[in-house]
Parts: C-alpha cells; structure tokens; sequence
C-alpha cells in the first residue's frame, strides 16, 4: 500500500478533488492518503494475463472486466484493485466511467509492501460492498491463488490453488483457469 503521503485526514470530497490534480494514482484509506507504488513485471504480467483471460471469457456477456485504473468506492474509502469485473448496468454502459459502483469480483495482485493491507484492512473493507462475490487475491512469488467466495449465508470462505491444486474457479463467472496461465511470464 506505501507510506501515507500526509498526516492531514482529507474528506472524500477533498480527496477526489486533489488526486484530479495529480499525476499519479492514490488511494483513500481512513482519511489517509496512499501513493499507489509502481508495480514489478511479474505484477503486471499476472494482472494483465487474468485480465485477458477473463475478457476472452466475458465476451458477449453484460459483465465487464477493468484494469488498475478503474476507482472502487468502499464506504469513505477509495481504492484501485488490479482487475475489477462488474455485471452492473450503472458500471459498463458509460465509456468515461472512472469509479465501479457494484463490483462482482475484486482481484488484488499482491507485492511485499501491499500483501498485509490486501489480505486485512483493504479485504475486511471490500467485504461491505454488497454486489461483490469473490476477492482473488494473486501471490506472484509463490505462483499461488485464494479465491474468497461468499457463500449462501453471507460467510467468506476460502478456496486455494497452488500448484498441487491449479486450477482456480470464479464461480460468479462461471469462469474456469489454471495457475500456470495466469502466471505466464
């Protein structure tokens, strides 16, 4: 996640307002302010990979998949998750849509900085947005992935790929991968 960039708690509103002004991405946490750090190769490449493959598939569909750029609002929070995938008609049918209001995946591709803070306070957060099914969080070094999936009751559970097991099931989707395609690099 990085280091804060201010000790000023900036309101939602003051915060859409400065990071207009700036050239890099942010993200709002608790008032606190995030610089968005640059990724490595092995990030993008596995972004990018399940990107292309869930596009493939929802192709045709009135779902839509959305890269890093694409803003979620989380209560007062603001966030940019790697890859986002919507089925709502408020999210797909403006083009200059920048913030998803219903996402029905979240996808976060993890580094050492952003590990803790995607697997704690970002994911206890992205649990509140009613529309979302699945947070896949990605673990490039260990080529491993957890699907989170929210069952009948409301309860997270955990479904885990490595590479003893590799294949990884969004079932929102009905969406079927293995690890070494998402890992392709």
């Amino acid at each position: 996640m990085g280091l804060p960039q201010t000790n000023h708690v900036m309101t939602t509103e003051e915060f859409l307002e400065w990071e207009l002004q700036q050239i890099d991405r942010h993200q709002l946490y608790d008032g606190e302010i995030f610089a968005m750090a640059g990724g490595t190769a092995a990030h993008n490449a596995t972004a990018g990979a399940l990107y292309s493959e869930l596009r493939q598939h929802l192709k045709g569909t009135p779902c839509r998949v959305f890269m890093s750029d694409m803003r979620v609002k989380v209560a007062h929070n603001y966030f940019y998750p790697d890859v986002v995938v919507s089925c709502s008609p408020l999210d797909i049918q403006d083009p200059k849509l920048v913030e998803l209001n219903s996402p029905k995946i979240i996808v976060e591709v993890l580094s050492n900085s952003t590990a803790s803070f995607d697997r704690g306070l970002k994911f206890a957060a992205y649990r509140t947005i009613d529309s979302l099914q699945e947070y896949l969080i990605l673990d490039p070094d260990a080529k491993t992935a957890e699907v989170f999936r929210k069952n009948a009751t409301g309860i997270w559970e955990l479904h885990p790929s490595t590479p003893e097991n590799p294949i990884i099931h969004l079932n929102s989707v009905d969406w079927i991968g293995q690890l070494e395609a998402v890992f392709e690099y």
